[in-house]
């Protein structure tokens, strides 16, 4: 009877591949999209105040449905994909919508 060998190979990704500068740049994307998405979030709180004091109800449907088609429209203009925009903008709303309460 044999034996079986796993043999796990290890990504090693020297710095001369240029992989570690692009990541760089990702995390510091990564710092700015957070940064917008605090400023996008106390937009929102500041609103959901203004909601509260006219009465009017946090979620509004037609609101929603012109982001999502005005973030569409962004995203083919910049060649994502539609579906990922939207599931992304549809979380940020849903985020949006908690503040709001």
């Amino acid at each position: 009877m044999g034996f079986f060998y796993y043999r796990r190979e290890i990504a090693v990704l020297p710095t001369t591949t240029g992989i570690e500068k692009k990541r760089e740049k990702i995390d510091a994307l990564n710092e700015k999209i957070v940064i917008l998405l605090a400023k996008r979030t106390q937009a929102a709180k500041k609103i959901g105040e203004l909601k509260k004091k006219a009465g009017i109800a946090v979620r509004d449907y037609e609101r929603e449905h012109a982001v999502i088609t005005q973030v569409r429209g962004l995203a083919k203009l910049h060649g994502l994909n539609l579906d990922h925009t939207e599931k992304v903008f549809t979380a940020i709303m849903q985020g949006a919508r908690k503040v709001q309460k």
